[in-house]
């Protein structure tokens, strides 16, 4: 069975200084394949979406060499662009058929980056709404 992943973010701000680096990041770095679409809102918010999770990031071969153009070098490169009052949410649910269903999001700001899944969210929620902090259980199988 082959796993599938969607990907889409928030609309988030920009520095007003650096929208045209970040439309040159992207377009230096990201696919552009017809899954993938990055957008613009009222010119001041941006995201994107698309298939899959972070495969829209250009094969190594296509890019400049000694980059760091992994899921992590991206981000950080996102980083750098992100308004110092806001912060990109990218969101991605990923499944294999009935096997397994994964949910998880990475939270970029200007000064700090967090990943969250929400299996572990919700396994650490319910042991909390037990009262007991050793309770466990498992959702992929």
């Amino acid at each position: 069975m082959t796993s599938q992943s969607i990907t889409r973010t928030n609309y988030f701000k920009l520095q007003s200084d650096k929208v045209d680096a970040f439309k040159a990041f992207c377009d230096d770095r990201l696919s552009g394949n017809n899954s993938f679409s990055v957008t613009e809102k009222d010119g001041a918010f941006w995201g994107w979406f698309g298939d899959d999770n972070l495969s829209f990031l250009k094969p190594r071969s296509e890019v400049a060499e000694n980059r760091d153009d992994d899921e992590s070098g991206f981000v950080k490169g996102l980083q750098s662009f992100i308004a110092d009052d806001d912060a990109a949410i990218i969101s991605t649910i990923a499944w294999e058929g009935l096997r397994y269903c994964q949910g998880y999001c990475t939270i970029v700001t200007a000064s700090a980056v967090e990943y969250l899944d929400l299996s572990g969210l919700s396994i650490k929620k319910a042991a909390e709404m037990l009262g007991n902090p050793n309770w466990d259980t498992r959702n992929e199988y």
